[in-house]
Parts: structure tokens; C-alpha cells; sequence
């Protein structure tokens, strides 16, 4: 890192926005979305708190780019393949995130996702279903079941840790099995959804 006092052009040249928002997800994991704050994101970079400002307004805008960072995670659904298959590809996506990012998972569930990954992701499943037998008036409601069921039935095996309470089982393996199940049943029943008015 260039040496520099906090807040001079060379010390705000050693960082990048890119930097900062891997850093803030790494904080994060260690300490929780309660752990995360712009002084000790400042600190673990070895800059002062009035550099990040450089790169991001404040601590609303860090989460959105946080939890698009998250969402940049989740594989697009395939190109190929039956369309059931391809969703299923991205619901166990956001799972496997949210594990994969456990601390931070609630985000998901809690502030809108706005961002290009996200936006990219809404048109890919999106046009997925739209392809699908679900009728066409039933294309939106049907892509937020997928992506809600999905965010919802994650965090909730997110909780299930070393450090947060177990749910009924405490067994991961248990969650996997019902979160199959569910989307399974999910996405078996989106072809019969009655088209929206």
C-alpha cells in the first residue's frame, strides 16, 4: 500500500472501490453486518476512515455493494438444459452462498437488491421462466417464489451454527433435504399457477 497521511491523493490511489467492498466482505464474515462499520473497515485497510469515503458515500451504499457482491456469488441459470433444472441450478446457488457467507446471509432477506448482479440475475431467471410452461401473466410472481423460497429456506439453515442457536435438528444435512424437497414442489406446482390479473 502507498504510504501516505489518511485522506491524501496517494493513500486514496492505493485502494480501489473493488478493495474495499472484498475487504468489507470479509469483515463481515468474521464479525456480522453488527461488526461492520466504516472505522474498522478503515483500520483493516491501514487507512483512515475520510479515505473510504473516496470510494463509497457511506455505510448504506457499502451494504448495497456487499450484498451485490453476494449476489455476483449465485450462478446464472444455464444456458441449456430443461427449465426446471436451470432454476434449480440458481435456488441452490443462493443457498450455497448464503452458507457460504453465513454472517452475512441476512442481507439477502432484509435490504432490496438493486445492483448489476442482481439486475443480471432477475433477467436470467426471469427469461428462464418465461420459457418455461408457466403462464405468462404468472412470470413475475412466479420468479419471486423461486427467489424468496430460495433466500428464506437459506437463512434459515444459516442460523443453524456454532454460533447461533440449532434449529429443531441442528443438522445442515436435515436443511439440505428440505430445502430439496421444497423447491422440488415448488417448482413442479409454478406450471399450474392460475395466470395474474
Amino acid at each position: 500500500m502507498v504510504k501516505g497521511p489518511a485522506g491524501t491523493p496517494a493513500s486514496r490511489a492505493a485502494l480501489s472501490r473493488e478493495a474495499v467492498v472484498a475487504a468489507a466482505v470479509a469483515l463481515a464474515d468474521e464479525g456480522g453486518l453488527e461488526g461492520l462499520s466504516i472505522r474498522r473497515l478503515a483500520a483493516r485497510l491501514g487507512a483512515g476512515p475520510m479515505t473510504l469515503y473516496w470510494h463509497v458515500a457511506n455505510k448504506d451504499e457499502l451494504l448495497d455493494l456487499v450484498l451485490d457482491t453476494l449476489v455476483g456469488e449465485v450462478p446464472l441459470p444455464p444456458a441449456e438444459g430443461e427449465w426446471d433444472a436451470r432454476v434449480a441450478v440458481t435456488a441452490r446457488g443462493i443457498r450455497a452462498t448464503c452458507l457460504a457467507h453465513r454472517r452475512i446471509a441476512p442481507l439477502l432477506a432484509t435490504r432490496p437488491a438493486l445492483g448489476p448482479h442482481a439486475v443480471r440475475l432477475a433477467e436470467e431467471l426471469t427469461a428462464v421462466l418465461a420459457q418455461s410452461p408457466v403462464p405468462p401473466a404468472a412470470v413475475r410472481p412466479a420468479y419471486l417464489a423461486v427467489l424468496r423460497y430460495a433466500i428464506g429456506a437459506a437463512v434459515a439453515d444459516c442460523r443453524t451454527g456454532d454460533d447461533v442457536p440449532a434449529g429443531p435438528s441442528g443438522d445442515l444435512d436435515d436443511g439440505e433435504a428440505a430445502f430439496e424437497l421444497g423447491l422440488a414442489a415448488l417448482l413442479h406446482g409454478l406450471p399450474a399457477v392460475a395466470p395474474v390479473a
